[in-house]
Order: C-alpha cells, then sequence, then structure tokens
C-alpha cells in the first residue's frame, strides 16, 4: 500500500462568522462600558448656565444658597441691584414712580436719593462718589453700596475668567465650610460625570462647600463658579465662622404701664370739643381719647383741622387722659375719586401731610396720632406702607405715639400689611364691628363673636398681642324687613324666591335706644350662645324688625377675649353711644 496524504482540516465557517461576531460585540461592549464610566470634558456654556447674555454687562446674583437669575447690571464700573430684587430682601427700599426718588426709611430717619445723583439727603446731604440710583428702561437701579449702608447685605463680585460677571450676596449668618480639592476635581453643572465641565480645579484648590448630598456635593469656587464635584474629591474641611456685621433696626415704641382704655370721640365742629367733659362725666377708666380732628382735604396732603389747645388741657389737667388725635382719609374730589389716592404716591404730598401734623402735635400739645385711612386700595398700599415708615420715624423722634386702625383681617384686605405695622407702630387697633353694616343685604349683628374673635386672632398672626387694641361697638342696628309691595323708592331689595322679596334697611343706633325699642314693643330678648349676644325681633306695621343686642352681656363676652388673648386693650366707638353699665365690665377686664 501506498502512502496517503492527510487531508488538511478546513475551518468550519459558521464558527468563524459567529467567532467574528462575538469579538466585535465584545470590542463593542467595552467601548459602551469605557464610553458610560468616561467623564465628560465638555465646557458648559457659562452665559447660558448663568442665563446671562453673551457680552452683555449683565450679572447673575446669588442670593444666599440659592441662584436668583439675572439681578443685576454694572454701570460704569459700579455694580447695581434691581430694585424689585433689593425689594425683596428689604421691602423699606421704596421708589417714587411719580417724583423718580429712592428713599430708604430707618427707625428716625427718611434717606432720599433723586435718580441719576450721587448724594442722598438726610439729616445732612451726603455725597458717596457714585451714582446712587439709576431708571434704565423702566428698570431702576441700585448700587449696592448703598444698599448695603442700610441692609444686612454683603457681596463678593466675581468678573474675572471665563463666563458672565457674578455676584454672591448673603443676607444671613452664615458659617462657611472651606475645603481643599483633591485628584483634579472637576466642578460641573449637574450631578453626573457627563455634566458638562463648569470649571477644573488643581489640586488643593480652595472652595466652599454649599451643601452636601451623598455622592455629590454643591460647592462656589474662589472663581466665583458654582456647581457639582464628586464628593470623593474633597480634601481637608475647616469651619470658618462668619463675619458678617448684621445689622437689626431698633424700632423703639411707646407702650403704657396700664391697659389701654380708648374712646374715640367724634368731633364734627369746634363746639363739639366744648362738650368733652360733659361727656366723660359718666364713664369710668378711660385713659385715652381720640378726637376725630383731622381729615385729608385736598390732593396736596392738606387736610382740616378741628383741634384745640384747651381740649388738651382738660383731657390731660381734669380727665387724665392722653389725647391721640385722629386722621382720616374719608374726603374725596368732585370725581368720586380719595385724596388718599391722590396723596401718598408722592413724596412731597407726603411731607406736606406729615409736616403738618407734626407742627399740630406741637402746637396743641397732644401725645398721639391715629391714623384711619379706610379708602385703601391695593394700588396704594406700598405708598401708604411709604407714609407710615416716614410718620413713625417723626413720631419716634417727637415721642408721640403712633396707632392704626385696622378692618378685621380678611383676604381681600392682606396688603394693610399688619405685619409691618406690629413694628412700626406702637398700637394696632382692630375695629371689630361692622360685620354687617348699612347698604348689607342680609340683616345681622355688627360684631358677632366669632367675628370679633376673628378679628384679633388674624391680627396676633402678623402683630404681637402687647400692641393690639379691639375695638367693640357702642351701637346697634335695627333692621327693618318689608315686602316688597310696601317698599319706599330707593330702598334695596332683596330676592326671596321661597318667601316673597322684601326691601330691607337698616339704622344705627346707640345702645340704650335698641333696648328701648325693644322693651317698648314687648319683644323677647333671646341669647345666642354661638354669637354672644341677645337678638329680639318684633313687628311694625308692615315690617319685621330684628336686633342683635350690644349690652353689657354681650360686652363681658367680647371683653373675656381681650383678657384671654392678653391685648393692650380696648377702644370704643364711640363716645356717647354706649350704655353706663359697660364700664364696670370693661375695667373689670382692664386690670
Amino acid at each position: 500500500m501506498g502512502n496517503r496524504r492527510k487531508r488538511k482540516k478546513q475551518p468550519n465557517p459558521i464558527f468563524a462568522g459567529v467567532l467574528f461576531v462575538t469579538v466585535v460585540l465584545i470590542i463593542a461592549g467595552v467601548s459602551i462600558v469605557v464610553e458610560k464610566f468616561k467623564p465628560s470634558e465638555e465646557a458648559a456654556d457659562l452665559y447660558k448656565y448663568y442665563g446671562v447674555a453673551a457680552n452683555s454687562d449683565e450679572v447673575a446674583v446669588y442670593l444666599n444658597q440659592e441662584q436668583s437669575g439675572v439681578q443685576a447690571k454694572y454701570f460704569e464700573d459700579e455694580l447695581y441691584v434691581k430694585l424689585a430684587f433689593l425689594q425683596e430682601i428689604d421691602q423699606k427700599f421704596y421708589w417714587d414712580v411719580n417724583e423718580e426718588i429712592l428713599i430708604y426709611t430707618t427707625p428716625t430717619e427718611v434717606i432720599k436719593a433723586n435718580e441719576g445723583e450721587g448724594a442722598f439727603m438726610s439729616t445732612s446731604k451726603t455725597e458717596p462718589g457714585y451714582v446712587i440710583v439709576r431708571n434704565e428702561e423702566d428698570c431702576v437701579y441700585v448700587n449696592i453700596k448703598f444698599a448695603e449702608l442700610y441692609t444686612n447685605m454683603s457681596h463678593t463680585e466675581y468678573t474675572g475668567g471665563d463666563g458672565p460677571a457674578r455676584v454672591q450676596i448673603w443676607t444671613e449668618k452664615h458659617d462657611l465650610t472651606v475645603a481643599d480639592g483633591k485628584n483634579n476635581p472637576v466642578v460641573r453643572t449637574g450631578e453626573s460625570i457627563k455634566a458638562d465641565v463648569v470649571e477644573e480645579l488643581a489640586n488643593g484648590a480652595k472652595f466652599t462647600i454649599l451643601s452636601e448630598n451623598g455622592e455629590w456635593s454643591y460647592v462656589l469656587t474662589e472663581n466665583g463658579h458654582r456647581g457639582y464635584i464628586r464628593t470623593k474629591e474633597i480634601g481637608a474641611k475647616e469651619i470658618i465662622a462668619d463675619a458678617g456685621t448684621y445689622k437689626t433696626p431698633n424700632y423703639t415704641n411707646i407702650t403704657s404701664d396700664e391697659k389701654i382704655c380708648m374712646v374715640w370721640h367724634q368731633v364734627t365742629n369746634q363746639t363739639a370739643n366744648e362738650r368733652l367733659l360733659s361727656m366723660m362725666s359718666g364713664t369710668k377708666g378711660i385713659n385715652v381719647i381720640s378726637p376725630t380732628w383731622f381729615s385729608l382735604s385736598d390732593a396736596k396732603g392738606n387736610f382740616t383741622s378741628l383741634a384745640s389747645e384747651t381740649y388738651v388741657n382738660d383731657a390731660h389737667n381734669v380727665l387724665g387722659c392722653q389725647v391721640w388725635a385722629l386722621i382720616d382719609d374719608f374726603a374725596r374730589d368732585s370725581d368720586g375719586k380719595s385724596y388718599v389716592s391722590q396723596v401718598l404716591p408722592y413724596t412731597s404730598k407726603r411731607e406736606n401731610l406729615i409736616n403738618q401734623l407734626m407742627i399740630s402735635a406741637r402746637t396743641y400739645g397732644f401725645d398721639g396720632i391715629n391714623v384711619d385711612f379706610e379708602l385703601i386700595t391695593q394700588a396704594i398700599s406700598q405708598d401708604y406702607m411709604q407714609f407710615l415708615r416716614e410718620l413713625s420715624a417723626e413720631c419716634r423722634k417727637a415721642g408721640i405715639v403712633l396707632s392704626i386702625d385696622n378692618y378685621v383681617p380678611m383676604p381681600y384686605n392682606k396688603y394693610y400689611g399688619r405685619a409691618e405695622q406690629g413694628v412700626l407702630a406702637d398700637y394696632v387697633i382692630v375695629m371689630g364691628y361692622d360685620e354687617h353694616m348699612a347698604g348689607s343685604e342680609t340683616a345681622g349683628s355688627v360684631a358677632s363673636l366669632s367675628f370679633v374673635e376673628n378679628g384679633i386672632t388674624g391680627t396676633l398672626e402678623e402683630v404681637p398681642a402687647e400692641k393690639v387694641i379691639n375695638a367693640v361697638p357702642f351701637y346697634t342696628r335695627i333692621w327693618t324687613e318689608t315686602s316688597e309691595q310696601y317698599a319706599q323708592d330707593g330702598d334695596t331689595i332683596v330676592e326671596d324666591a321661597i318667601n316673597g322679596n322684601y326691601a330691607i334697611g337698616s339704622e344705627a343706633v346707640p345702645m340704650g335706644t335698641a333696648l328701648d325699642k325693644v322693651s317698648e314693643n314687648g319683644a323677647e330678648k333671646i341669647w345666642l350662645e354661638d354669637v354672644g349676644q341677645y337678638y329680639a325681633e318684633y313687628t311694625s306695621g308692615n315690617s319685621t324688625v330684628r336686633i342683635w343686642l350690644e349690652e353689657e352681656k354681650s360686652m363681658e363676652e367680647k371683653m373675656k377675649l381681650v383678657s384671654e388673648y392678653e391685648l393692650a386693650g380696648v377702644a370704643g366707638w364711640k363716645l356717647g353711644l354706649e350704655d353706663s353699665s359697660i364700664w364696670d365690665v370693661i375695667g373689670k377686664y382692664l386690670k
């Protein structure tokens, strides 16, 4: 047999194909894994990151720990912040849009700066060396140096390096954690190694840790960039105590050693002043009288006056009472527009009003001013608050009591700014009446117990109890409901599908008058526990008469609230309408 040649084994084409695919897949998989764990080297668009227009003078602002967006701008190398942003920090920065004046009010001083000028007026005119306020394209900017003179603000500017200018503003006390970087930490736009790069740091670079969240920490670099680094790249840490000088304005107040028992005395002419002693003869325990002497009378900040030096002397020397002169805003012009809405938005007019009030205080020697502005709308609410700031500064310097009358708190009158009133004023008075008033389409109590208590508790949410005075009514309303067929022209008609339409009307009367009406008509008084008042009704001709009585027992229920909530005292509207029996009740709860 001859020799046999061995056949060379041919590779299996199927196997080879599988092997090739496997190798490719392994390479691809490795590439995917490598790519997945490979940190991004993509640089962030820092203008977009900070929300600043490229190559502009705008400045990205950080307030405490949070980014606030573009709230500042450079003008002639001076940093200015937007007034709206500044007012979120301190609402006492006020802009008079009509006269273009920036105002900041301290407890005893009103500091003013005209738009575009480098001077501000206070006790003495001061030149700070920079323009204080600018109005650019209907956006008001305030030099940050000026803002720092009166607030707890401190700031650091960052203008170098990549990206737009940035500023860090602190308004809160803050201890800082400063750390060293290790392993060349990278600051990123988000908590991911795939997030874009904000800044690359060298080993040992310092940065401030703003917050730590497990694997990632939020930091502020020495170049003023904010972003995220991996926590494992943080080295040694050091706590640096806050060295800021935080100012808390000292709003001193005049506080009585005894509970306030005040009455408003409605004075409509000079003759009414002469009746003070006779009207007070049957009262007990009153230590403050508030005569309604002043009323805004034009759009320039002038007011009518019925003030009397003799009245003040009698109140002081005969009655032993303080006098808090009242000013109201009830007057309107021929078009029906309130004068107060035409006065308060103008600095010059507010100054005129306040100066005249202070001159009157010096002339007549009264002890306080009671502000009874009831026509304030939301449109002028900030102007109203500025008026109170400026008036409070003058009252504080002169040693005059400032009290402010307020409606029972409701969502629709929240803009009256009770919280700030509670700082500025010596006393905040809740007018705990007119729950149902003239023109109401529903008969009801002038001051039910729940209405009064809600007024107190709502005010106490914003004002300290030692400054709150609750005002009670010395009157009630006699309500008449008359079938529509007997209605008179001009009557308010209430539609009632069940009982038939009827006309409704009311008359405000003294306590005693209402009690006499009930007695004369033989009506039964029914005590309403939830209302805290006696209720009575009777028929008179074609009308049903309803009365929620104010008398000794209802007054006691209200005074219990004054005592329970430890308020500063009570006020009554108005002197002469009360029944003599209430004075012992009031005195009992003011001891």
